[in-house]
């Protein structure tokens, strides 16, 4: 259950991201709500239910480290999905998040 709610939180959260992204890419000048953006807010909420109920499987010092692995799911798939370009700065950034939780589950 805590292998299935951590990959459903890391997955829906990029998820949700690209949405926005999506949903910021496609409004008009004013329309701040689109589909797009109504469905990643509806994701959030289903991740903030998983995320309580992944809090209250685990200890919070490991929910805490796993959920930084968002920042690292959510540039991949900007990177793979939206063609976004991944920088030095932000390469390094994210392999010292996966270097920094690696550690931490490590020790």
């Amino acid at each position: 259950m805590v292998i299935f709610l951590t990959a459903f939180i890391m997955l829906f959260t990029a998820i949700g991201q690209l949405l926005l992204k999506f949903g910021a890419m496609r409004s008009n000048r004013g329309q701040l709500i689109n589909l797009y953006v109504l469905a990643a807010y509806a994701l959030f909420v289903l991740v903030v239910f998983a995320s309580y109920q992944l809090m209250y499987l685990m200890d919070l010092k490991f929910f805490s480290a796993l959920m930084s692995m968002n920042y690292v799911t959510v540039a991949l798939a900007s990177h793979l999905v939206l063609k976004e370009k991944m920088g030095k700065r932000r390469a390094l950034g994210t392999l010292l998040v996966v270097l920094g939780v690696t550690i931490f589950v490590i020790a």
